[in-house]
């Protein structure tokens, strides 16, 4: 038996960008935990959306199609001032740069 292929895939939230070494039969649960240690944030006030839909910490990157080079984007939970326990989700949002290489 082979050992599962290693990949580095980003994940984005606004300006920061991420690299996280994965393997494709890791779930999107396991990724938020090594991003979780990186971002001092616990891994439930967090999550990884791929093509724009939230993704669910159980699904397995192979199975959702993710691996080398793909983005993920970071979302985190922003609470209701007033009442801690309401909030919501923020968008899936990044900068998008221009390729240096093609703007010469």
């Amino acid at each position: 038996m082979t050992a599962p292929v290693s990949f580095h895939i980003k994940i984005r939230r606004d300006k920061t960008t991420y690299f996280i070494e994965c393997s494709q039969n890791e779930t999107i649960g396991s990724v938020k935990q090594k991003l979780s240690s990186i971002i001092n944030k616990p891994y439930k006030e967090f999550r990884l959306a791929y093509k724009d839909q939230s993704q669910d910490d159980e699904a397995n990157l192979s199975s959702l199609g993710i691996g080398l080079d793909d983005t993920l984007a970071l979302c985190y939970w922003i609470s209701d001032e007033a009442d801690v326990g309401k909030g919501k989700w923020e968008q899936a949002h990044f900068e998008n740069y221009p390729n240096l290489a093609e703007s010469k």
